[in-house]
């Protein structure tokens, strides 16, 4: 099931399409990047907008582009799950356009071809560490690690290679580009996770003014799920054909969905998260 979900992600289209883009600009000799690579000149005298939001697919260094691979496959899923596809693929293209602005002013007299996704991979990483620091990470068939441990060896590798590369080929715009996109994608994640924390705060003393008050995780127990609208909503799943699967049902990831439906309501759920409450309003009865 999981693999199924992966698929249907957005952060998997992605990397069929930035794949699909990669392979067809080498065969026809760097044609496409030229087009959709940021080149601050064109977009400041020739007004060449789309620029701003097409760069990160032209083809970047081995670097911007294994961390592009790492972060959709690893990251870019499960941020969707918190965040819903819709908001995440906004959030993902005001990130771009911010960092190709940024980029076009600096380095608005280069005549350089500015490409990768850098800022938008770190923005990824970064945010979903914010959400889930102290919590675990799954990579395939290895044990999982800390989420927090991961982002840092996947960032010190990252810079790794970029000092490396801009050394051997003396790329200081390279270098320049490459932390420059990190630190933008670095601060759109604290703002991104600072504004979600806040509202999430607000609507909680909203609610207090009211003499509401938003259910504590540990008190989310699975007898609410046949209370009040809980319980109409595990109906309608019920009545909803699907797939079960071999699926290990725990209080902790119910929890982890109905945290979900306070914050960001019914709608945002996924339907892997959907198959979820419906297979455990069927197997606690």
């Amino acid at each position: 099931m999981f693999e199924q979900e992966h698929i249907k992600s957005i952060s998997f289209r992605l990397l069929l399409v930035a794949g699909f883009i990669y392979i067809t600009d080498i065969f026809v000799q760097g044609k496409i990047s030229s087009v959709i690579a940021l080149q601050p000149y064109l977009i400041l005298e020739k007004m060449e907008l789309w620029r701003l939001l097409s760069f990160p697919f032209a083809r970047g260094t081995v670097e911007s582009t294994m961390l592009f691979l790492l972060v959709f496959y690893l990251y870019g899923p499960k941020l969707e799950e918190i965040l819903n596809r819709t908001l995440f693929s906004l959030i993902l293209i005001l990130v771009t356009i911010l960092q190709g602005t940024i980029l076009t002013l600096v380095f608005w007299k280069s005549p350089a071809m500015l490409s990768g996704m850098e800022g938008i991979s770190f923005f990824v990483m970064l945010l979903y560490t914010f959400f889930k620091k102290g919590k675990r990470i799954y990579i395939w068939i290895f044990k999982p690690v800390k989420t927090s441990v991961l982002t840092s060896i996947i960032f010190i590798g990252w810079g790794t290679a970029l000092l490396s590369h801009s050394l051997l080929i003396n790329g200081h715009s390279i270098l320049i580009k490459g932390i420059l996109s990190a630190f933008i994608g670095l601060t759109a994640a604290g703002v991104s996770f600072m504004q979600i924390r806040t509202t999430k705060n607000l609507i909680k003393a909203r609610l207090a003014e009211r003499g509401l008050e938003i259910p504590k995780p540990e008190e989310l127990t699975p007898a609410l799920i046949e209370q009040n609208e809980l319980r109409k909503y595990a109906q309608s799943l019920r009545d909803e054909p699907s797939y079960y699967g071999d699926i290990k049902y725990t209080e902790d990831r119910l929890n982890e969905i109905l945290d979900k439906i306070i914050a960001h309501g019914k709608d945002s759920l996924s339907p892997e998260e959907r198959r979820y409450l419906e297979g455990y309003s069927k197997n606690v009865e």
